[in-house]
């Protein structure tokens, strides 16, 4: 599709069912993931797993302020797909790490292409 023909069809409206997938494929965020083996996501938070990082304290102290009031993030799997996610980037991306508001943005991404 073509760019002004992609942007009518956003402005139209994305339905929800098909919103992460939209903006994973827009991003680029499916090509990136095809750089990486299939299990890096999940082989970089066991490798991890019983380490902690300056980043690791900092997630654990914002990730009840993302979203309290959303259905999602009062549950112990929200908290813990946003724990995991943040996690994993932190381990990921080391020079960055963690800082303020990727949770914000993080558990918005959880909630839509999740």
């Amino acid at each position: 599709i073509k760019a002004p023909e992609m942007k009518q069809l956003i402005y139209g409206g994305i339905p929800d069912c098909y919103r992460g997938r939209v903006w994973q494929m827009c991003s680029g965020a499916t090509h990136r993931a095809a750089c990486y083996p299939s299990d890096y996501y999940s082989n970089l938070l066991s490798k991890h797993e019983s380490e902690k990082s300056v980043a690791t304290e900092e997630i654990e102290r914002d990730l009840r302020r993302s979203f309290p009031e959303h259905d999602y993030y009062k549950i112990e799997q929200g908290i813990t797909d946003l724990r995991n996610v943040l996690t994993a980037f932190s381990w990921h991306k080391p020079d960055i790490g963690y800082c303020q508001s990727m949770n914000i943005v993080c558990a918005m991404l959880v909630l839509y292409a999740g």
